[in-house]
């Protein structure tokens, strides 16, 4: 009876060791991922920005904010002028399927999805931090006194 309590408790001491390292990766990772995409988008947000400045230098705030700005009357095609508009065409479609950027319907200070998912994922990333990592702990502990029980009785 000793035998089949002994391996219980290390089965399920193992089990729980496995959980407790597999949320602390899972919620790292994603953690990770959310910055990852935060970064990319902030980049892609200033690059844009230096693009909308050299149009507006050169060329006047039409040509960096009109998007139909070839239909005008009076443009004057220039390779130059071509390659900044559609590098900020593609920045601009590169940022409509990111979610971190506020766009009309985002009233007053209220975060994008993706802002929302970031500081979830962070106060669980703290929160296991500062409490799941004694659960952890504690699977490692119950581990090795059942290894140790286990050996002891055999």
């Amino acid at each position: 009876m000793t035998f089949v309590g002994t391996w219980l408790v290390m089965v399920g001491s193992g089990l729980a060791l496995l959980q407790a390292a597999w949320i602390i990766f899972d919620i790292g990772r994603r953690r990770a991922q959310l910055r990852a995409e935060r970064e990319a988008s902030e980049a892609r947000k200033e690059e844009l920005t230096e693009v909308v400045e050299q149009l507006r230098e050169r060329w006047g705030d039409q040509a960096a904010e009109i998007d139909n700005f070839e239909d005008l009357p009076g443009y004057t095609s220039s390779e130059e002028l071509d390659a900044l508009r559609e590098r900020r065409r593609s920045i601009r479609a590169a940022q409509s399927g990111d979610d971190w950027i506020h766009s009309w319907n985002y009233f007053g200070r209220q975060n994008t999805h993706k802002h929302r998912e970031l500081r979830e994922v962070e106060q669980e990333w703290r929160r296991i931090w500062t409490t799941g990592v004694f659960g952890l702990g504690g699977a490692v502990m119950s581990l090795a006194g059942a290894v140790l029980l286990a050996l002891a009785t055999t």
